[in-house]
């Protein structure tokens, strides 16, 4: 039996369950109005288990959303039938949350300005587009002008089965505290490159840069070479049109 593109690609379980608990269903409670099995909802968002065309149509159908932003081919949310880029039914799902807008910095901006020392007002205030989030889904706002969230677009495929994919925008958080595994946007090397990479601690206060793709190498960084200003964590990446997943 052959399957059709879509049904060869998963849903993001982690958009099925942002979308889900936004409007306040459980998973038995998206099971009937999608006409699906709980059990199926639960391994769907787990990542175990797959869906037909037909149960995706169904989800989309019941969380107000279309199926190529669930399988993670879109960031708009918008219902199929919407005009393009109308995300005002994904909007209604945050009405009565307080909205902010982020700004959307270039990297040579942030790796250049000393993004962190507190110098980031006047940059803050010539940026000419912003992106709108529930603050939510932010985490910690702070006040320090030099850790306040912004975005930022992503550029190559080294995080692409992460779900950052090239072009899409990510929400970086300096206020956010980065774990062993987490997505941040980093500052490394003498050339002083701006990328996202996951990072993992070591015990003797090193750290080491992975990317998503097999086609990257780790890059490792001795405590020498973080004192000597060649490795900074920006801050931690919080959105990427659906929360971005930890590695491995």
């Amino acid at each position: 039996m052959g399957y059709s593109e879509m049904e060869k690609k998963l849903i993001r379980g982690d958009r099925l369950k942002f979308l889900r608990e936004k409007l306040d269903l459980s998973q038995g409670e998206l099971g009937e109005l999608a006409g699906i099995a709980q059990n199926h909802i639960s391994s769907i968002e787990t990542g175990k288990r797959g869906a037909s065309d037909k149960t995706k149509k169904r989800l989309a159908e019941a969380l107000k959303t279309n199926v190529s932003y669930l399988i993670g081919e879109t960031d708009d949310p918008a219902p199929q039938d919407s005009p393009p880029g109308d995300t005002f039914p994904f909007k209604k799902l945050f009405e009565r949350e307080e909205w902010r807008q982020f700004p959307v910095l270039e990297p040579t901006v942030v790796a250049c300005a000393g993004y962190g020392n507190g110098g980031m007002t006047t940059i803050y205030a010539d940026a000419e587009e912003f992106i709108p989030l529930p603050a939510s889904m932010v985490g910690t706002i702070s006040v320090d002008p030099g850790k306040y969230p912004f975005a930022l677009r992503i550029e190559g495929d080294s995080m692409e089965d992460a779900g950052i994919v090239d072009g899409s925008y990510v929400l970086v958080n300096p206020a956010e505290e980065v774990y062993d595994g987490d997505p941040a946007l980093v500052i490394f090397g003498r050339n002083s490159n701006c990328a996202v990479k996951w990072v993992y601690f070591h015990n003797d206060g090193g750290v080491e840069l992975r990317s998503a793709s097999l086609k990257y190498p780790p890059r490792a960084f001795s405590v020498e070479d973080i004192e000597e200003g060649l490795f900074h964590i920006v801050g931690k990446v919080v959105w990427t049109g659906g929360k971005p997943r930890s590695g491995a």
